[in-house]
């Protein structure tokens, strides 16, 4: 099992935000998640820490049942995801 960060965002709050590859079936989901099921090979994740990096505030799976990878993230002015 591996986890890779590969891509890398701050939103205007100097919030911390990850996307990369895993095979994880166990990664901490947080509750509002878009998908909080692992979906066979290898998923894209994303994660948003707050500043200081050690408090999950969101992570998620996106993918199906093929290799699926986020090679890059970035933040709108309204600090969503894209």
């Amino acid at each position: 099992l591996y986890d890779q960060a590969t891509g890398i965002a701050l939103d205007s709050l100097d919030n911390i935000i990850i996307t990369g590859i895993t095979s994880s079936p166990d990664m901490p989901i947080t509750p509002n998640a878009t998908d909080s099921t692992f979906n066979a090979g290898d998923d894209v994740f994303v994660a948003k820490f707050d500043p200081s990096g050690t408090i999950l505030l969101f992570s998620t799976y996106f993918g199906g049942i093929s290799t699926d990878v986020g090679y890059g993230i970035a933040v709108d002015s309204s600090n969503n995801m894209i």
